[in-house]
């Protein structure tokens, strides 16, 4: 089970060095690879107690998830902000189309 906390601790570690330059989908891929270790960890420490070396272990990896959750919020809000501005650029440009098509006709009947 050490080794599989150790494992945990690398792949948070190297997560976390490349956090800035990292794209929503390879944070995605991280956690989707992080929640299988943890359900080894899980699954092999059922009955076992942790000693103090994998305690203070994943102690770190909790500390540095805090990194990673500020992150995913910093592109969260990157991600509303462009969705907001395509809305708004869809509101403006939508005023000047024309409604018709370039086979129609208008007729406008005088009396």
């Amino acid at each position: 089970m050490h080794s599989l906390i150790e494992r945990l601790y690398v792949m948070t570690k190297e997560s976390v060095d490349r956090l800035h330059e990292a794209t929503a989908e390879e944070i995605v891929q991280f956690i989707e690879e992080r929640e299988m270790a943890i359900d080894r960890i899980r699954a092999e420490s059922t009955e076992l107690s942790l000693d103090e070396e994998n305690r203070k272990t994943i102690d770190k990896i909790v500390a540095m998830d805090k990194l990673i959750e500020n992150r995913l919020v910093l592109l969260q809000n990157q991600v509303k902000k462009q969705l907001n501005q395509t809305v708004q650029h869809r509101k403006v440009t939508a005023k000047y189309v024309n409604p018709y098509s370039a086979d129609s006709f208008f007729f406008d009947k005088k009396k």
